[in-house]
């Protein structure tokens, strides 16, 4: 089989560096198993320069290919070029994708690549070592959906990278069926906190207010990140290791390597996984194997996770010993889909001062992550349009940073569109909230979903109104007050919220105090120390009492009624 590389990005380069060390262990093995014919890519700027020693061809090249070239489409989200290629009726026998192509290499191509590598090189040391290596590694794919699966002469964690790079989604649900472990009876003494990073979102920050917590209990932690990059991030207690893994992207095998020399190294205990799970599936198997403890937390709500991908996450959570959720809706649901969910509260801020005083400055601030679809940023341009018809002198300011510049770019031009340049201010990210809440006088969110919004927490208990999108199963909003709530997308009402609160005095009064007070209520309620002592050890079931859970139960229904009748939608 001769092969065309789609893409000449970060993972066609990676194909070419496998190839070249494949070339390096075993001369001629490239050639003769993976020969590349050909290279395209969409980006015009790249046609006509060579890579991997090919031209670079415009993609409707590949439709003069014969029958029994395949396509490699090394890229990452590789949908829209699939459905392409279908579109020009080429064989999907043809198209490999970087998971199906490891897939088609462990299982077919391994084999053959190790007997011929044992022919032509010898018994020299690195050639023998790479065969062994090979055939083991096929014999765990191959045998992946057996109960003995670790028993292939690998080490843990390069089995796991192996099935994280061959198996499908379809072959993991196979494969997380099958296997069993042994109870994790080690006393939890290190207890590792997993994020890919810690800086610029909410999970992040409720992971820097656990550390010091957990050490106030007793245990000793250790912070695994996939990068840190120190000026941006928030503060770390001193005696707390952090271990930079790297991206999981730029070598899956490496990266759980890396996990599983951390945990030998620093005497991990338990690992406490804050990460999307679907992002390393194969964590839970390489943590539960190793006989430590492991605990799950969900960071967003029910909703999201019920997608193309969800049968795969809920295997996923069953490996925990205990998965937290933010809400008693979210661990209603989990529950039934027989996931070991526990209500464990974010850290609330104990407000320590009372209101600030009246201030008669008419703006508005809006904290978050400049996003379009979940957090709906887009929003506050016609919001802040009919606010202005009621105060014309208010001004909104934007807290936040964003992963995708294009959407920035395209709330610019909104912006300017309406002729509100003057109006919404770009104040970009800030790390010290506390001071940015001691200037507010009303924050605006309109998130379409949310799992616990610090956003919400930190406002109330700065004693600062709060006119929100109504997400009725958050906690917060069912036990606090100081919060006005519209309906999902109500740009109207939100602005009329909003000015209700900005025009009238008395009203912003009574509802700033109404906002700490009750906010310091949950927060003796939910007691962090107390919550996470109960989350780790064995009496965590006690979370679980819900006085309400009649109307538990009744905000479930209607939010996933709500969910399908009204998905959420691109602003």
């Amino acid at each position: 089989m001769r092969w065309v590389l789609w893409g000449t990005g970060v993972y066609g380069r990676r194909v070419l560096a496998a190839r070249a060390r494949l070339e390096a262990v075993l001369p001629g093995a490239g050639e003769r198993f993976f020969p590349l014919v050909g290279v395209c890519d969409r980006a015009a700027s790249r046609q006509g320069s060579f890579f991997g020693g090919c031209r670079i061809e415009a993609p409707e090249w590949v439709r003069t290919l014969p029958a029994e070239t395949a396509i490699l489409v090394a890229l990452a989200q590789p949908d829209e070029v699939l459905a392409v290629l279908r579109g020009w009726g080429i064989a999907a026998a043809r198209v490999f994708t970087m998971q199906s192509f490891c897939h088609w290499l462990f299982v077919q191509c391994a084999p053959e690549l190790a007997a011929w590598g044992r022919q032509t090189a010898g018994t020299g040391g690195a050639a023998r070592r790479l065969c062994a290596w090979l055939t083991r590694a096929s014999a765990l794919v191959r045998g992946a959906c057996s109960a003995r699966a670790a028993a292939s002469g690998l080490s843990l964690a390069s089995a796991a990278g192996v099935l994280d790079l061959a198996l499908s989604d379809q072959e993991l649900r196979q494969f997380y069926r099958s296997v069993t472990y042994e109870a994790a009876s080690r006393p939890l003494r290190t207890i590792a906190l997993h994020y890919p990073r810690f800086h610029n979102g909410g999970v992040e920050r409720v992971i820097s207010a656990q550390l010091p917590v957990l050490r106030a209990l007793g245990y000793r932690v250790v912070l695994l990140l996939d990068a840190y990059e120190a000026a941006m991030s928030y503060d770390c207690p001193a005696d707390v290791p952090i271990v930079v893994l790297g991206r999981k992207d730029d070598g899956v095998l490496a990266w759980y390597r890396r996990l599983a020399i951390a945990c030998r190294q620093y005497d991990v205990d338990g690992v406490y996984c804050h990460r999307y799970l679907l992002d390393a599936p194969l964590l839970p198997w390489l943590v539960r194997s190793q006989g430590l403890h492991l605990f799950a937390e969900l960071h967003s709500v029910f909703l999201w996770w019920v997608q193309s991908r969800y049968e795969l996450l809920r295997l996923l959570l069953r490996q925990a010993q205990r998965c937290a959720v933010l809400s008693r809706v979210d661990a209603r649901f989990w529950q039934i889909e027989g996931v070991r969910a526990v209500y464990l509260p974010n850290p609330l801020p104990m407000p320590d001062r009372a209101p600030a005083p009246v201030d008669t400055r008419r703006d508005v601030y809006w904290i978050g992550r400049l996003e379009k679809t979940q957090k709906r940023v887009f929003d506050v341009v016609p919001i802040v349009q009919q606010l202005r018809r009621t105060l014309p002198e208010t001004r909104m300011h934007l807290f936040g940073a964003t992963d995708h510049p294009a959407v920035v770019e395209e709330l610019r031009r909104r912006i300017e569109a309406a002729g509100l340049e003057d109006a919404i201010v770009f104040e970009g990210y800030q790390t010290d909230l506390e001071a940015v809440y001691r200037r507010a006088r009303v924050c605006l969110m309109t998130s379409r979903w949310e799992g616990f919004p610090m956003v919400l927490v930190e406002a109330l208990a700065a004693g600062v109104p709060v006119v929100m999108y109504d997400l009725p199963y958050l906690e917060v909003v069912r036990q606090c007050q100081g919060i006005a709530r519209v309906p999902m997308g109500d740009t109207a009402g939100a602005a009329a919220a909003l000015a209700s609160l900005l025009a009238d005095d008395g009203r912003w009064q009574d509802a700033s105090r109404a906002a700490a007070s009750s906010l310091r209520a949950l927060a003796r309620r939910d007691d962090q120390r107390q919550c996470l002592r109960a989350f780790l050890s064995e009496v965590a079931p006690a979370l679980q009492e819900d006085e309400e859970a009649e109307e538990t139960m009744r905000i479930l229904v209607d939010t996933l009624l709500d969910w399908q009748l009204y998905p959420p939608e691109e602003a």
